[in-house]
């Protein structure tokens, strides 16, 4: 979590984006208007893939579209 604090910092992004840690299979935080997946789901198969998916969906909120 500390590299992508700095990270963001780096890019000036520490005021509007936050870092999480969750168990993407179980569930997400409701805080964030967005979450970001990079390089995530390449590393699951398509049946881990599709369990994440369903999470963001889940924790969407309801006027997000999905």
């Amino acid at each position: 979590m500390a590299e992508a604090h700095r990270y963001l910092t780096t890019q000036g992004l520490n005021g509007g984006a936050d870092v999480a840690v969750c168990d993407m299979f179980v569930s997400l935080s409701p805080r964030g208007d967005a979450d970001l997946l990079s390089r995530v789901l390449a590393d699951w198969g398509d049946g881990e893939a599709a369990r994440i998916l369903r999470t963001c969906a889940t924790a969407a909120p309801a006027t997000a579209g999905y």
